[in-house]
């Protein structure tokens, strides 16, 4: 697990030792529970199938960039950009998750620059739990991405979950709490999960 930008929430949930880190989706997700999942982003597939003993995934938050108000700020982080080869000649990396406000306004300009100069550089799945940029335009989001914006999948032993803590002002009610208690309460009774990983944009 390694990060790129600090911001945004990331939890591990170990069976027996709860550890709470903080650490700074676009076409419809496909999740096939006993063969692949694919990403929104690059339309990588990930084999639900293959178990590594080994393996790591890359966390990046707030990948739109500096925070102060440019209106000609639209191309992604320059630190984001310049270390995507990171991702890719890692050999033991399987995915790369982003924690929200991959943009700084959802346009389809700035939408299409985000897909464009990053996930598809990226030979990796590409997930993102989104954040309260992306919420700005939630309809331009959803159309050039998907309309899944909190799911969850298992892989080698370990479940990911996605939430959109956009939803609600960022309480965690009605059909997402029902699908993260039912979620979690699964992984508990499966005794071949061993960890269990939650990231958001938000504390929750």
């Amino acid at each position: 697990m390694k990060t790129i930008h600090q911001n945004s929430h990331f939890f591990v949930f170990f069976k027996k030792i709860t550890i709470l880190c903080l650490l700074s989706i676009l076409s419809n997700i496909s999740v096939d529970a006993s063969t692949f999942i694919k990403s929104p982003f690059n339309d990588l597939t990930l084999d639900l199938t293959q178990s590594h003993s080994d393996f790591s995934f890359y966390l990046v938050g707030h990948a739109y960039g500096s925070c102060l108000k440019r209106d000609n700020m639209v191309f992604p982080a320059a630190s984001l950009l310049a270390n995507i080869d990171l991702f890719n000649e890692d050999p033991k990396a399987k995915l790369v998750f982003f924690l929200g406000d991959i943009i700084r306004n959802p346009t389809h300009l700035e939408l299409g620059l985000f897909k464009n100069s990053v996930a598809t550089q990226i030979n990796l799945p590409v997930f993102n739990a989104i954040g309260n940029h992306e919420k700005l335009n939630i309809d331009a989001y959803k159309n050039f991405f998907t309309s899944s914006t909190f799911y969850e999948f298992e892989f080698s032993n370990n479940l990911f979950i996605i939430l959109d803590t956009e939803l609600n002002h960022g309480s965690m009610i009605d059909k997402q709490y029902i699908f993260l208690k039912k979620a979690l309460h699964k992984a508990v009774a499966n005794s071949s999960i061993k960890n269990i990983f939650i990231f958001t944009h938000r504390l929750i």
